[in-house]
């Protein structure tokens, strides 16, 4: 047996071990007409009071069980369909990688990727949305998630939901109020836009998941509405996020103490606030490659220093679980680069020649989401500031404009650690390269780790 057979051989065994890379679960909206009522798993397992949301293992039928008008159990069977279109397409990736082998690999590899995925049941899709007969268990408890403007003081915020509640929410009722340090970080991870929640019907997927993760069943969105002459306005809107039902209510007037805190929403700190999603979420430790070359062209280089070492960084990263399983977007951040005592050589001096840089540039990226990762592309333009350290230099300081390129693909491990090769190269300007100092390239590997809690502790400090 040849060792391309063999190979092929091994790959369709990891890939029988594999089978699907994306999630086994789904995320669905359990509810009911009339609400209340208590619903079980097919095994007896209490699952919730309709309207709830639940996460379920992938399926071929699932089975829910619920306390009928007759006093009888109810078992509601619901199909789920095989996904045609998208187990081939999420087992191409791994099929790829053993196409160099030859053909007879490709194909038992996708082969055995898509056994996997029906033998496992995981390439079948529920409904979103399924709906059970249930008699009513008591009165319906709703869970608000409240959002309004981050550019007023958690004082006001406060107060101008209490306002809400003694207006819209009867004393004594089992409705709650979710707090906000549940909400905001999954608002931030999912990228949810709350200025389309009325749009639920249109992506229901990543609400739902926000409704299961924060026990949320209606999503509320206050706005305060200043007008001349006249008493401000605090206008509101509701959402059921079962059904997408979208409701405006009736507009509240805004008096004394409350009033003038709405007024004095535009300051230093809640400019601060309404900025904190550009604030970076992850830490990543990384092992990269440098090489540092004295002209912009590699090819006629008179010389190229080369440096392996291990950083620490702080980036921006997007979860996947803010975007489709395949999917595209466009971003623009803020990047920064800080170098302390790099050394380079110019024209076969020896390499005491040394510098420090720092530079803060806006970065464009357009990123591709696979289920496999995602890889970006991204272009720069920034500022940087170097300083030298030859004595010969009668200005050490130099200003400079900077390009920067970036090319990284990264993949989440678990729900919160994450890998990524990236490759980024750094041009500054030709004062700095006749200097000795042309281009900064990196490349390299890191993991990391998503701090999904850093949007409530940064709230908190501010």
């Amino acid at each position: 047996m040849n060792i391309a057979l063999r190979l092929s051989l091994a790959i369709c065994l990891f890939a029988f071990g594999c089978g699907r890379i994306t999630s086994q679960a789904q995320y669905i909206s359990v509810d009911a007409t009339n609400r209340g009522g208590t619903v079980h798993s097919a095994d007896g397992i209490e699952l919730g009071k309709t309207p709830f949301f639940a996460k379920i293992k992938r399926t071929r039928r699932l089975y829910l069980v619920s306390d009928g008008a007759d006093q009888k159990k109810h078992w509601s069977e619901t199909r789920c369909r095989y996904a045609w279109l998208g187990s081939p397409m999420e087992n191409m990736p791994l099929a790829l990688l053993a196409a160099p082998l030859g053909g007879l690999a490709f194909l038992g590899v996708w082969a055995g990727s898509l056994g996997v995925d029906w033998w496992t049941e995981s390439a079948y899709e529920c409904p979103l949305r399924v709906m059970v007969k249930s008699q009513p268990g008591g009165p319906e408890c709703r869970r608000y998630a409240i959002h309004i403007s981050s550019g007023f003081a958690a004082e006001t915020r406060d107060a101008l939901i209490k306002h809400w509640q003694d207006a819209f929410m009867d004393k004594g009722h089992c409705d709650t109020v979710i707090h906000a340090k549940q909400v905001s970080p999954w608002v931030r991870r999912l990228a949810l836009d709350w200025n389309a929640i009325q749009e639920v019907k249109n992506e229901p997927e990543r609400w739902y998941r926000f409704g299961y993760e924060t026990g949320a069943t209606h999503a509320i969105r206050l706005k305060v509405e200043s007008r001349q002459g006249q008493r401000h306005r605090l206008l509101s809107d509701a959402t059921d996020l079962h059904t997408g039902g979208y409701e405006t209510q009736a507009p509240l007037v805004l008096d004394g103490q409350l009033a003038n805190g709405a007024e004095a929403k535009s300051t230093f700190v809640g400019f601060l606030r309404r900025g904190l999603t550009l604030l970076p979420e992850s830490i990543a430790l990384s092992g990269q490659l440098r090489i540092i070359s004295n002209q912009r062209d590699s090819a006629t280089s008179n010389d190229e220093r080369g440096r392996s070492r291990i950083t620490a960084k702080i980036l921006s990263v997007s979860h996947p679980d803010a975007f489709e399983k395949w999917d595209y977007d466009f971003s623009f951040g803020p990047g920064f680069g800080f170098d302390v005592f790099e050394s380079f050589t110019l024209n076969g001096q020896s390499d005491d020649a040394r510098f420090s840089r720092l530079s803060i540039f806006g970065l464009g990226s357009l990123t591709g989401h696979t289920p496999m990762g995602a890889l970006s592309l991204g272009v720069g333009v920034g500022a940087g500031y170097y300083h030298f350290g030859r004595q010969t230099l009668q200005t050490p300081h130099r200003w400079t404009p900077e390009v920067v390129a970036h090319v990284s693909y990264t993949a989440f491990l678990t729900e919160t650690v994450f890998f990524r090769l990236f490759t980024e190269e750094i041009q500054p300007s030709d004062s700095i390269e006749r200097l000795g100092v042309a281009k900064i390239r990196d490349s390299g590997f890191m993991f990391g780790y998503y701090f999904q809690s850093i949007d409530q502790i940064v709230r908190g400090i501010f």
